[in-house]
């Protein structure tokens, strides 16, 4: 009964392993005031993905951080958090927010 004991004590220990926990990611934060190309970039893409509403167009940068990928040489993922307003032009349009000039005057806007 004891080597029956014993070898299933083996058995379980054979199974429990112990690994690291998951690498967290490294961000780093960046310059809000030298980041305009990557808010830029975020703006255009956020316009071409929507299909109703207005354009929008950036207005402050809250926060962004930068975190490089490895498995990809000289990528990066960026975090933006960025502060926007909408202009009058429609997302059907397909203009570029810096071609659009018309902008919503204040006393319009709808605050949420």
């Amino acid at each position: 009964m004891e080597s029956v004991c014993a070898l299933a004590l083996c058995l379980l220990f054979s199974l429990c392993s112990a690994t690291s926990p998951p690498k967290l990611p490294v961000l780093t934060p960046l310059n809000c005031n030298e980041t305009k190309h990557q808010i830029e970039l975020a703006a255009d893409l956020i316009n071409e993905d929507r299909e109703e509403g207005f354009i929008i167009r950036p207005v402050r940068t809250n926060s962004i951080f930068e975190q490089r990928v490895e498995k990809v040489a000289g990528a990066s993922l960026y975090y933006v958090d960025f502060d926007v307003k909408e202009t009058k032009c429609s997302v059907l349009s397909k203009k570029k927010w810096k071609n659009c000039d018309e902008e919503v005057p204040f006393h319009e806007e709808v605050i949420l």
